[in-house]
This record gives C-alpha cells, sequence and structure tokens, in this order.
C-alpha cells in the first residue's frame, strides 16, 4: 500500500525529478519498472521542451543509458541537416562522431560531393576525406564510373552491357543513351530521366525530352517549354523558353515570345563589342559594286569569280574589276559550274557548253548539252549520256552514265542504271558502278547500301564492314553502332573488334 501511495505521488507531481526520487528510495518495488519507464519518458521530454539542437546534444551526451536516446540522436542528425547541405553533412561528421547516423551523414556528403561524376572529383574526395569510412566502396564506385558501357536491345528494351559484352544494367528502358562521365539519358513511358552506373536514378523521369549532355548540360523540354539543367538536375535556364538550342562557342540562343537571346554556359547574357559583319570575298564585293547581281566565290590561283551583270555573265579579280570585253550567257547553277579551277572554266554558248581559260580564250568548243564544273576533269552530257573528259577533251569515262557529279574532296559520284560508283579526284575509280547509295561518313569512310543493308568502306576503297547491317553511326571516339537484324553490337575499327550481349 506505501508502494503504492508513494507511485501516485510521484506521479500526480510528473516530473522526472519526482519519479527519480521514488526510485533512489523505492528501487526494489514492484512499481519501478513502470516508474522507470515513465521517468525516462519525462527527462527526455523536459530536457528537449524548446527543441534545440543544444538541447538534444546535451540530453544524448547526459543521459545514455535513457531509453529515448536514438530518437534524440535522429533528432540532432535532421536539426542539424535540415538544409540537406553538404557544408552541414561535413560538419555533422566532424562534431557528432559518436552518432549513430553518423555513417548515413557520410554517405550523403559523398552523394552530394559527387553530384557531378569525374575522375577529378573522385580524386578530390579522397583527398579531402581521407577518414571516409567506406573508402573501399568509393573504388568500387570509382572502377565502375571508369568502365565502359555500351547500350544495347534485349526482347525489345534497353539496358547496358560492358566490354565483355556482360549484362550490367537490365533491359528496361524504352530508349537509352551513352554514359557521359557516369550519367545516361533514359526513357520509361515517353519520358525521359537520368541515370548513374549503378543503374539509381539521378534525375527522375518527368521530361518529354532531354538531349545529350554538354559541358554538364543538358537541354530539356517539358511539355512546351524548355530548359537547362546540370548533370543533377538542377536547373540552370529555367523551364520557361519556347525553344533553346545549343550553337559555336558553348552559347545558347533561347526563344521566348518570339524574341531570341543569346546567354552563355551559366545562363548570363552574351555581350559582344559591335556587329561583326562578315568580311568574306561576295559579301564585300556586293557592298561595293551593287551593280552585280550575284557574285560567287573567288579563286585565288586564278583571281576570279563570277558575277552576274545586267543578266549575263562575267568574271571579276580580288579587285572588283570586270574582266571579260564580251560578257558570257549566264545560266542556272553558274556560280558554281562556272568558276575557275586550275585556270579552266565552264561557259555556255546557245546552250551548248565548253571551256575558257583566264583570258576568255576558248580552250574547248561548247558543244555539250550539260556541264558539271572542272576541277582538272570535266564532267559533260551529250545525246543524254554523261561522260568525264580531261582538259584536253580526253574522254576518261565513256559516254555511258546517267549522270556524274562532283563531290567535293572525294571525287565524282557515277550514277548507271540507278547505281552508284565512285571516282577519286585524280581519276581512279575507288567503288564500282554497283551501289544503291554512297554516302560520306566522317573523314575516313564511305558508307554504301543495296536492299537497304549497309556496308563500311575506306576513302581508298577498301572494305571494312560487308553490306549486311541495317544501321551503322558513329557511337564514341573508339566505336560504331551497328544494328543486324536486331541485334545491336559495336566495331571497333582500329582492332576490328566487335563485342555484342552475351546472353
Amino acid at each position: 500500500m506505501r508502494d503504492q501511495l508513494a507511485f501516485e505521488l510521484a506521479k500526480k507531481q510528473n516530473t522526472s525529478i519526482a519519479l527519480k526520487s521514488y526510485l533512489d528510495s523505492l528501487p526494489q518495488s514492484s512499481f519501478a519498472p513502470k516508474v522507470q519507464h515513465l521517468y525516462y519518458d519525462l527527462e527526455y521530454a523536459e530536457m528537449t521542451a524548446d527543441g534545440t539542437l543544444a538541447s538534444f546534444v546535451r540530453f544524448y551526451e547526459n543521459c545514455p543509458s535513457n531509453t529515448h536516446l536514438m530518437e534524440a540522436a535522429k533528432e540532432i542528425y535532421r536539426l542539424a541537416t535540415k538544409n540537406h547541405t553538404l557544408e552541414e553533412y561535413v560538419l555533422f561528421v566532424r562534431t557528432y562522431k559518436s552518432n549513430p547516423y553518423e555513417n548515413e551523414a557520410w554517405r550523403n556528403v559523398y552523394k552530394i560531393y559527387l553530384k557531378e561524376y569525374s575522375e577529378e572529383k573522385f580524386a578530390a574526395f579522397q583527398k579531402e576525406f581521407p577518414d571516409y569510412p567506406f573508402m573501399q566502396e568509393l573504388s568500387v564506385d570509382l572502377d565502375l564510373f571508369q568502365m565502359k558501357l555500351y547500350p544495347i536491345i534485349s526482347n525489345g528494351k534497353y539496358g547496358y552491357m560492358n566490354t565483355q559484352g556482360k549484362l550490367i544494367i537490365p533491359a528496361i528502358y524504352n530508349e537509352a543513351g551513352p554514359f557521359q562521365d557516369g550519367l545516361a539519358v533514359v526513357s520509361k513511358e515517353e519520358l525521359f530521366g537520368i541515370i548513374d552506373k549503378k543503374n539509381q536514378l539521378v534525375v527522375d523521369f518527368k521530361y518529354d525530352e532531354v538531349s545529350e549532355f554538354v559541358t554538364n548540360r543538358a537541354i530539356v523540354r517539358q511539355g512546351e517549354k524548355y530548359g537547362v539543367i546540370n548533370q543533377s538536375g538542377k536547373w540552370i535556364f529555367p523551364l520557361e523558353f519556347d525553344d533553346i538550342s545549343l550553337g559555336a562557342n558553348h552559347l545558347y540562343t533561347v526563344v521566348k515570345e518570339g524574341k531570341s537571346n543569346i546567354y552563355n554556359l551559366n545562363f548570363e547574357a552574351a555581350l559582344f563589342g559591335a556587329e561583326i559583319i562578315e568580311t568574306n570575298f561576295s559579301k564585300l564585293m556586293s557592298i561595293k559594286h551593287p551593280e552585280f547581281e550575284l557574285i560567287g566565290e573567288l579563286d585565288r590561283k586564278s583571281n576570279r569569280a563570277v558575277v552576274k551583270v545586267t543578266g549575263q555573265l562575267n568574271y571579276i579579280d580580288s579587285l572588283g574589276k570586270v574582266m571579260l570585253t564580251t560578257p558570257l550567257e549566264w545560266f542556272s547553277d553558274a556560280l558554281n559550274v562556272a568558276k575557275f579551277n586550275n585556270g579552266f572554266a565552264v561557259f555556255r554558248k546557245k546552250d551548248k557548253f565548253g571551256l575558257i581559260d583566264v583570258n576568255g580564250k576558248v580552250i574547248q568548243k561548247p558543244i555539250y548539252e550539260s556541264s558539271g564544273p572542272f576541277t582538272g576533269f570535266w564532267p559533260v552530257k551529250d545525246k543524254g549520256n554523261w561522260a568525264l573528259l580531261d582538259m584536253k577533251g580526253k574522254v576518261v569515262l565513256p559516254f555511258e552514265y546517267d549522270f556524274i557529279r562532283l563531290m567535293p574532296d572525294l571525287g565524282y559520284l557515277i550514277e548507271k542504271e540507278e547505281k552508284f560508283g565512285l571516282l577519286n579526284s585524280v581519276g581512279k575509280m575507288i567503288l564500282p558502278v554497283s551501289y544503291a547509295t554512297i554516302k560520306s561518313f566522317e573523314a575516313d569512310y564511305f558508307i554504301v547500301s543495296n536492299d537497304e543493308k549497309f556496308g563500311l568502306f575506306l576513302r581508298d576503297g577498301k572494305e571494312v564492314l560487308p553490306i549486311q547491317y541495317e544501321r551503322i553511326q558513329r557511337f564514341d571516339l573508339e566505336s560504331l553502332v551497328l544494328m543486324q537484324e536486331g541485334l545491336m553490337l559495336y566495331f571497333f575499327p582500329n582492332t576490328h573488334a566487335f563485342i555484342s550481349l552475351t546472353e
């Protein structure tokens, strides 16, 4: 009875001091466990009543046996890092080393510090935080960051494989772009987001379009509005523009309400001095000589440029002086076809084409129905067929082709019965007339096709890839991505190696 009366009295006072007094005087009481529980509750409530960080720290340090110790530790962590900044998390791990949330704080230090992935960032983190408790995991992350991953298709979905063809990220995406600085743009259910190489979502699936990252920036579209984000998804340009495009010198052209402006990478208006006036030859001549209706490029070797004056063709020198006393017939595409090259140019007279020299002297009489530009060789048409002549009129290719077209810096594209071949600039047949299409690909290659299949050839005509692929595209500096019967594979021209997913 005495214990119960004392318990009721202590409980009625409702203070930790009263409950502590009861426990000290009646430690063997049957009510002691209940009083102990109430004591811990009141002690925690009283010491942290003001809700400040300092009060929770004081409680944590002075009441190690209290059952609310973990609650206090959690509140210390919450209050000390309420803004979720790198500085707060760093201060936390430096100040509260015994707090059970120290490891979580360390992981947030790592996560925020490395939001923008790079090998330099990894190295800087290791140097700045040598006491990071998960350094071995960091090494694994660095290895993963450095691992080359390639998009693949499996069962109609995209994932990623490594250089051994092992699936690293499961094929769960509708689209998948290349990894850049450890991050890749992927899509699900028609919306785009960004993942890292752990397949963790860095930026949620909420954009209708996301461009590839350039200098750690990507243009995004949400609905009808455009903005620019960084690799952590933070807005660099707000989502308020009608269009955004990235141009030369990493300058963005933005359009809003019909007005265009130019900004740098940090959304600062790009400032220019006086307006830059294009100083190419034709522009300058059109300013000095408004009587010239059209002006072509200046051939430096012959010091001649095509001009149209009073509806006729003539030539001017670098000073704008008209060179022919008797003008020639103007014809369509004269700016291209009639320009001088190696001292000779095409001219037309009474709908027939011939060659003249820089003085206007006729070198080849005008006897051909049509002509391409003279570039050392001369493509001409007669009686419905095209041939290739040299400057003396000697036949290099006979009159049996449907068309011969100059491909600058490459040679001549030759067409016959809807098939194409290629002659190089010195008159050597590089590719026979047997392909449905021939297109220049980068500086070193041609892509050719037949029956909607593509192959790859070097500029000297040597086969690199046979005509058996549905797609050939550049993936990165080292590799090309190929599509063959639904299989995505990668080809390395320098080593002639292939990799594909090993099921």
